[in-house]
């Protein structure tokens, strides 16, 4: 039963790739091949522009702790200095 139904299943698809007209199925790839160009033009944007995001809030974040790093040790010294006289 499977076999017969197999066949029957092959044969009908023969005969839907045969209707198509080659001129038709070239258009249509050429319009799928434009389409996935302008889909990777669009991703690349995208990819871009979440590196640029991730850079600038790398940067928001990195750059205060580093001045804390440096600002702090001197801020604490004057203000026990301050306390001291």
């Amino acid at each position: 039963m499977r076999l017969v139904a197999r066949i029957f299943f092959c044969a009908n698809l023969e005969k839907l790739c045969y209707n198509f007209n080659m001129e038709e199925l070239i258009t249509k790839i050429q319009e799928q091949q434009a389409k996935i160009d302008a889909i990777y033009i669009s991703v690349e944007k995208l990819r871009k522009y979440f590196m640029w995001t991730l850079i600038v809030t790398v940067a928001t974040v990195l750059v205060p702790l580093i001045a804390i790093i440096f600002i702090l040790p001197s801020l604490i010294g004057s203000i026990t200095a301050m306390y001291q006289q």
